[in-house]
């Protein structure tokens, strides 16, 4: 019954069908130990389709619909977001009152000092706002700015701008309810999860690119929104490619970087040593049938990214983002699992430390949640 909504496929030769999960696990297992099954290759397989071109192309189209920001409700979010697959909300720009474009940062803060990183090499050194968005090309960003001082303190009125903008506030905001971190007793030193910005130049080479952020997996879950990008060449608004992955596809992604990076030490991902290239993003899909959500962000496209999913960025235009970590109730089995694959990372070499405290968390929510119940039934 699966291939009834679904391409199947159908060996030329000897006429098995299957469907596409038995496809793909015939796929690994042709690959893994041949000579295992029946069929010593999956050339001779072609897909199949029930469904005409014309069906699928207005089916296809049907789905594209995209969905602006003042048409999501919490209703409409929360079942989507508990897939837990990435979301783009369009149009979010029109709701911030700033102008956080390079002129407003140049003028407003120029003098400030940041540390920016070149992205192909890895180097960083000290610069000022003011310098970098007419420094030299090359491809650099202000590495989490501000880095160390809160966002809300520093930069209040960006703060109050961002806060008013976003979308699904009560996920997404430090007081939002659904924002697991929000329920931190005020006398407790809260993780800090942002807002930060990230500003960069275009990286048009994709030969040999390290990309704007390479491959890598977030232990919480994200937003971020394009503020600000350059005009192309035809003058028309720049954008950043994404390729952001389910989270069920990492070991996948683990297996084929492993066999295609030998050198590399550690975890693939989470080394974060690899920009997937298009050769490289066409061999995941052809050996392992993983392929990513391909998301061209533009001006005012807000991009919420679930836990667990390996994602990487490249600008193809100067673009200003700006950022923000939360905690939903949704993917808290996610970060739980991340928290330990890092902690095995930390065994390895000195990686990160764990600013989350994901369980202190998990119990403050809970002691929030029970005043609040008692408090409404109290009411009553």
């Amino acid at each position: 019954m699966t291939s009834i909504f679904v391409r199947s496929w159908m060996c030329r030769c000897c006429g098995q069908e299957v469907c596409n999960e038995c496809f793909e696990d015939l796929k690994e297992l042709v690959s893994e130990r041949p000579g295992d099954t029946s069929h010593d290759t999956i050339d001779d397989f072609v897909p199949v389709t029930r469904f005409t071109k014309s069906e699928l192309e207005n089916t296809v189209q049907d789905m594209c619909v995209l969905l602006g920001h003042e048409n999501l409700t919490e209703d409409i979010f929360r079942p989507l977001w508990a897939k837990g697959d990435p979301l783009l909300v369009t149009d979010v720009g029109a709701r911030f009152k700033v102008p956080w474009n390079p002129r407003y940062f140049i003028d407003t803060y120029g003098s400030q000092r940041c540390e920016v990183i070149e992205c192909q090499q890895g180097r960083t050194r000290d610069t000022t706002v003011g310098h970098f968005p007419t420094s030299e090309r090359v491809l650099i960003w202000p590495q989490d700015w501000p880095p160390s001082s809160d966002f809300e303190m520093e930069f209040p009125q960006l703060f109050q701008d961002f806060n008013a903008a976003v979308p699904m506030p009560n996920y997404v905001r430090r007081d939002g309810v659904l924002n697991l971190t929000s329920h931190f007793p005020s006398n407790t030193i809260v993780p800090d999860l942002g807002p930060k910005m990230y500003n960069a130049y275009a990286n048009l080479t994709d030969r040999d690119s390290k990309g704007t952020t390479q491959l890598h997996i977030d232990m919480l879950d994200a937003l971020n929104i394009m503020t600000y990008a350059s005009l192309d060449s035809e003058n028309k608004d720049g954008r950043a490619v994404w390729d952001l992955f389910r989270a069920q596809d990492s070991n996948k992604i683990r297996r084929f970087l492993q066999a295609k990076f030998p050198k590399n030490s550690g975890d693939p991902i989470h080394g974060q040593e690899v920009y997937l290239d298009d050769n490289a993003w066409r061999d995941l899909w052809t050996e392992h049938g993983v392929k990513s959500y391909r998301v061209y962000q533009t001006p005012g496209d807000a991009i919420f990214i679930p836990a667990g999913c390996a994602h990487q960025v490249r600008n193809l235009s100067d673009c200003i983002k700006v950022a923000i970590d939360f905690v939903s109730p949704e993917n808290i089995k996610q970060c739980e699992k991340l928290t330990q694959e890092f902690r095995q990372e930390n065994t390895r070499i000195p990686w990160k430390e764990d600013v989350l405290q994901l369980r202190t968390m998990m119990w403050f929510a809970w002691l929030s949640c029970c005043r609040q119940e008692k408090l409404a039934v109290s009411r009553k």
